[in-house]
């Protein structure tokens, strides 16, 4: 289970400022986006690229959270 809140952050650190420019800077449609921040589960081609795109450094925060979504 992801930690969405923190992907979020990431996102936004990463300087975009809503999920939907998020999702296409790492070639995803926005809904498909959302709906896996719902669900709290990415591919690990998807993974690879938001920790690439979004410069994400606490991968295990991040991905494999056991509070998953708040």
């Amino acid at each position: 289970m992801i930690n969405s809140n923190a992907l979020k952050a990431a996102m936004l650190l990463a300087g975009y400022s809503t999920i939907a420019q998020g999702a296409k800077a790492i070639g995803m449609p926005p809904s498909t986006m959302y709906r896996r921040l719902n669900e709290g589960v990415f591919t690990n081609k998807e993974m690879e690229e938001m920790i690439k795109t979004y410069k994400i450094s606490d991968i295990v925060g991040v991905f494999f959270s056991e509070i998953g979504a708040l």
